[in-house]
């Protein structure tokens, strides 16, 4: 089946004079006519001038070509360098021949990939494999186009449909590796988009990483066009694990003993044997059926008959049936279900001792409340992304490990800890890891007082339900820092899984609820430099007070509410009057200081000053008066409740003239009702995130180029007029907000699950920075890393779940 018909030279060479890398599995071409003319695949690399664009060092680009023909030759690939400069190819004369990878059948050049889209052996074993397979791995943009392949499968062959946030990822080359083996007895599709998968039962409602078995090969012809028996993989996605559910998907729903004994795949599968009676066979059989429904692909499920004589006695089994037992592959040994037998207790038994699988439990009443307001949504895909690209690095000295021991003495140590509750196994953690990583290396430096630890919910269960750990991760703040009105007990955070966030909220706590400066402190905090607090967050409020008013009590309340978002700080006395005087504001007065902001760094709130408004002010404060729209900024503009306006550009003179007037506009008293932002199409922003959105809203796309988007509306309007002139912006404004109801929209958003791209927050909460509702249960059952839909609060205008942009 693997064809390895490759040049494998042991050969360190030099390649135009440069530092020696030995090859095994690359052959260094001499001769490219010969090369190309030999049978099946190749993939060749072309080296100009000793430049390998993307890599500053070329070591770490043979590295990852060498590793990448190592795989690629199990596939009938043979993987080649040609030096320009030495060696003769007719490839060598096109411009830029050095940023692509040519792919070829036999000598005819079947695809020419950037350089760009091969960064690490995934990318390039995808890119690869996705030749030999062109009509035997489907890749799928809209349900119509899935159903009608589907029924071209009924009655044939059964389905193995992935759905995938990008290709080129790990997950994609593990697909396209299996099909290349399987391509005979399973069909392989994926999709990237989720309009194709919205309609399937089980969908998840996320941006996870997906993959149904859909069930055609003994479908009926009562089954509706391109729809067949559909089950949800529940298992962990690596090749290893497919390999062995696509094996138990074709072989029988479960097995029985000891009639099937010299069939039963114990050996390269996870087997879950249910001992029966013939008394309760029928019983155990019903419960088999929906285990087979649930985890088809992650065990195999074997009855065993306890009445029977032929039964080996390597079996026996002496407890009352039923009962049941896991076995897990290539292990020796069986671990039995201690507990009385029923679906739940089993369904139970399952998801604590099958990896990677993810078992749907309905909630008592009161986790069900806490959930809603703690659930978090999460792009499994770019998270398992992240862990997959990062396995290899080391996270032990990122966050300290805890035990129940060293737990215990949290609450009363005079350091605050922040503490993340976690289970083993669970990419988001993994991921989490990665960002503090990330972040410790850039600011670390700068606050070595900041400290972090994690606590295993796995090991010590008792302790995580005593602190009303509902799902993992869960960050608590502990500790009663002197000097500080610290809370004795844990603190919840509940704003985005990132890291700088995260962090703003550990550092924010080490500081009281209002600081009171001091005249000298002024010039600090107007420049960021006060206690290093521009690295770590955005914004500060800067209150103006006289002694004891009720304006400071106010001011105080609100910081109270919202401590460990923004800095609240305040003057009073000389110190005040002297900067009111200065900058031409009265006494009492509250402004927001942004120092990013370069087009309105110092913004004031409007009286009253009470608890309410500064709040609202805070939040608001985050958000620029025209700043870049990034996915970490829109909960913020979200939750105003506003119109939010996009500015679409290009470094070019044409873009620049439009993006001053539209500058201008934001400025305008006319449009204070509209959030103004801007996206620049030429940043490397991750995955394209400002193109995709760009070209979803516009059919002909062209820059300069200014969209309005109504949220609550689900609508979104282009501005036609090519003249971006201020006056002519603001004429179309203000017929949007007078008559936009009698005008068509340039785009309908899709109720829809939205979530960012960016790594930096897949994790955003249903509510953003709403506390942790009081729970009275007791001895709670976890509820580990399940994840469950947030009800709808319609007098919340938080939740940007259901919103797509």
């Amino acid at each position: 089946m693997f064809l390895a018909l490759i040049t494998i030279l042991a050969f360190a060479g030099r390649i135009n004079g440069e530092e020696e890398f030995s090859f095994r599995r690359v052959t260094l071409v001499s001769d490219a006519e010969k090369f190309k003319a030999a049978d099946g695949f190749k993939m060749i690399y072309h080296i100009v001038n000793s430049v390998i664009p993307t890599y500053e060092r070329k070591e770490d680009f043979f590295e990852m070509f060498e590793h990448s023909a190592d795989v690629l030759r199990n596939y009938d690939f043979k993987v080649g360098l040609i030096d320009c400069s030495t060696v003769k190819d007719i490839e060598c004369n096109e411009p830029k021949v050095n940023s692509k990878v040519f792919l070829y059948n036999g000598d005819e050049i079947w695809a020419d990939v950037p350089l760009a889209n091969m960064l690490d052996v995934d990318s390039v074993v995808s890119n690869a494999l996705l030749i030999p397979l062109l009509d035997d791995f489907e890749i799928i943009y809209t349900r119509i186009e899935r159903l009608e392949v589907v029924a071209q499968l009924q009655g044939f062959k059964n389905v193995i449909f992935g759905y995938l946030f990008a290709i080129g990822t790990n997950v994609h080359r593990v697909l396209l590796e299996l099909a290349y083996i399987y391509k005979q007895e399973i069909q392989f599709m994926l999709t990237t988009t989720q309009r194709t998968i919205s309609d399937l039962e089980q969908h998840s409602k996320d941006n996870s990483t997906m993959i149904w078995f859909f069930l055609c090969k003994d479908s009926s012809d009562t089954e509706p066009f391109g729809v067949c028996p559909t089950v949800l993989y529940r298992g962990n996605i690596s090749f290893t694990s497919l390999a062995s559910a696509i094996k138990l998907v074709n072989g029988p729903k479960y097995y029985y003993l000891p009639e099937n004994g010299s069939s039963i795949p114990c050996n390269v599968s996870n087997c879950l044997y249910l001992f029966h009676s013939k008394e309760n066979k029928a019983d155990v059989e019903n419960v088999a059926e929906s285990v087979v429904t649930t985890y088809l692909g992650v065990v195999a499920v074997i009855l065993v008959d306890m009445d029977s004589k032929n039964l080996n006695s390597y079996l026996y089994y002496t407890k009352k049936t039923p009962s049941a037992a896991i076995s897990f592959a290539g292990q020796n040994g069986k671990t039995f279900m201690e507990t009385s037998f029923s679906k739940v207790s089993l369904m139970n038994f399952l998801q604590r001792y099958v990896a990677g699988s993810v078992v749907k439990q309905e909630p008592l009443i009161e986790e069900q409340e806490a959930l809603e307001e703690f659930a978090y949504s999460i792009n499994d895909d770019e998270v398992s992304n992240v862990v997959y690209s990062n396995r290899d690095v080391e996270y032990d000295n990122i966050v300290t490990t805890l035990t129940d021991q060293s737990f215990a003495d949290l609450e009363q140590s005079s350091q605050l800890t922040l503490v993340i509750f976690y289970l083993p196994y669970n990419p988001v953690y993994s991921a989490l890891l990665q960002h503090f990583l990330e972040w410790k290396q850039k600011y670390g430096s700068l606050y070595p007082h900041l400290s972090v630890a994690c606590f295993n919910c796995f090991d010590w269960t008792d302790v995580c339900e005593k602190q009303h750990i509902l799902h993992t991760p869960t960050l608590q703040l502990f500790g009663q820092k002197q000097g500080l009105s610290t809370s004795k007990t844990a603190i919840n955070y509940t704003g985005a899984l990132h890291a700088t966030d995260i962090m703003a909220f550990l550092y924010l706590h080490h500081f009281n609820e209002t600081v009171h400066l001091k005249e000298a402190d002024i010039p600090s905090l107007l420049s960021g430099q006060f206690q290093s607090i521009a690295n770590i967050t955005s914004h500060c409020l800067l209150g103006l007070f006289s002694e004891d008013s009720e304006e400071l009590k106010n001011f105080s309340r609100a910081a109270k509410e919202k401590r460990g978002t923004s800095l609240f700080t305040f003057l009073t006395g000389d110190a005040a009057k002297k900067f009111a005087k200065k900058n031409g504001v009265s006494i009492p007065s509250v402004m927001a200081i942004r120092w990013s902001d370069l087009l309105q760094p110092i913004n004031y709130l409007s009286p009253p000053i009470t608890p309410e408004t500064v709040s609202q002010f805070a939040e608001a404060s985050k958000v620029e008066k025209f700043g870049e729209l990034t996915p970490e900024i829109l909960p913020y503009i979200h939750r105003l409740g506003k119109p939010l306006s996009i500015f679409f550009w290009k470094p070019s003179d044409t873009c620049e003239s439009a993006f001053a007037e539209v500058k201008r506009v934001s400025q305008s008293v006319k449009s204070q009702d509209i959030v103004f932002t801007w996206l620049n199409l030429a940043s490397q922003m991750s995955d394209h995130f400002q193109i995709q959105l760009f070209e979803t809203y516009f059919q002909a796309p062209v820059v300069p180029a200014l969209s309005m988007v109504y949220f609550s509306e689900h609508a979104v309007y282009n501005y036609e007029d090519g003249n971006f002139s201020e006056e002519s912006v603001l004429e179309w404004m203000e017929k949007l907000r007078e008559k936009r109801h009698e005008m068509k929209s340039s785009y309908d958003m899709e109720y829809n699950d939205w979530k960012p791209t960016l790594r930096s927050i897949n994790f955003l909460k249903d509510h953003p920075f709403m506390p942790l509702k009081e729970t009275t249960t007791t001895s709670t059952p976890m509820a580990g890393n399940e994840k469950k839909e947030s009800a709808s609060h319609p007098h919340q205008s938080t939740d940007i779940r259901r919103q797509e942009l």
